[in-house]
């Protein structure tokens, strides 16, 4: 069912015994005025595989409102994507083995599962602006899972110590997230060249306080708490850093293959330490470089040698002055 005309009648009416859905998508801002829903109306919807109830980001409510609990959904379900969902919890009977993506973005949830779910089949999770959330289940079954997005869960306490166990994640976002600032996280090259082994590039292991191992594979990531940076050419504490990777960089495994990297403080402070950068001949492909409110007293001189570098944010430092010979042919800003 695409029609917003006639999924509001549906589920308004509690019509969904009269025909078999399997597909359900509605951009809840087309809505004229806002829908009241019983919970039950999804209780029947047992042939229901895709469920999307969405809405524009910049909007912060939904106009689809739930009445009453959900009950259960289908044991056949592989997409929920449910914006603004306005219950605290999911359904007591949520079968979970099919899911591949589970997005529940500012939602009003409080916590996921209270059991260990299955979710061998998932490959997304987003939560993201979800500010009740100050818990996360056991991810450790989501053997699959390449994407998770905490963004934004001001109230989520901590890390899910499973998180380190997920062979599969590649993107992790788990910045403006209050409740997790006071966190430790070093960043650091791994040493472990048995997992690194089919890696295209230079590797970096992200340490969690919480996590039984480490995060080794990871291609584009958001971080905040207390940082502390131990690479070879980058050292000292931050309070954030993120960083996406090219997918298919030429196979040189001493370099990263980083195309953005983003290391701030929150604050400039002129008695701060300062973050010390030896070099970045090993960051060939950057295009994005921001080094904010970090108390650099030195540009090294090959910044210059960043030939696709197209921004760069140097702003909240106590260098002097650019490195001299070099010659800048992108916009930057300093």
């Amino acid at each position: 069912m695409w029609d917003p005309e006639e999924i509001c009648y549906v589920l308004e009416n509690n019509k969904t015994n009269d025909q078999l859905i399997e597909c359900l998508s509605l951009h809840t801002c087309e809505m004229p005025t806002k829908l009241f829903v019983m919970g039950s109306v999804f209780d029947s919807m047992h042939s229901l595989k895709y469920l999307k109830l969405y809405k524009h980001s910049q909007d912060i409510d939904s106009r689809l409102l739930l009445t009453s609990d959900v009950s259960s959904t289908s044991g056949k379900l592989r997409l929920l994507h449910w914006d603004a969902y306005s219950l605290r919890a999911l359904p007591t009977v949520f079968p979970s083995y099919y899911l591949v993506e589970l997005i529940l973005r500012h939602s009003n949830l409080e916590t996921l599962w209270d059991k260990k779910p299955d979710l061998r089949k998932l490959r997304k999770l987003d939560f993201s602006g979800s500010k009740s959330m100050h818990k996360v289940s056991d991810l450790s079954s989501a053997i699959q899972l390449e994407e998770v997005n905490m963004e934004g869960c001001t109230s989520l306490e901590q890390i899910p110590a499973s998180i380190g166990r997920l062979p599969s994640l590649r993107k992790l976002n788990i910045s403006k997230c209050d409740g997790l600032k006071s966190h430790v996280v070093v960043v650091k090259e791994s040493t472990d060249f048995q997992r690194c082994s089919n890696m295209q590039f230079r590797p970096i292991v992200l340490e969690f306080p919480a996590a039984v191992e480490t995060l080794i594979h990871l291609t584009d990531v958001s971080v905040e708490g207390e940082i502390s940076i131990l690479l070879s050419s980058l050292k000292e504490q931050a309070c954030h850093f993120s960083f996406s990777n090219e997918q298919h960089i030429r196979d040189e495994s001493m370099l990263y293959g980083f195309r953005t990297l983003n290391i701030m403080r929150s604050n400039y402070n002129k008695c701060g330490a300062s973050f010390t950068c030896y070099s970045f001949a090993d960051f060939p492909i950057l295009t994005e470089l921001n080094l904010v409110n970090l108390n650099i007293l030195v540009i090294p001189d090959d910044i210059g040698q960043l030939v696709s570098l197209e921004k760069l944010d140097l702003s909240g430092n106590d260098y002097k002055s650019l490195p001299t010979g070099n010659s800048y042919e992108k916009p930057f800003q300093v």
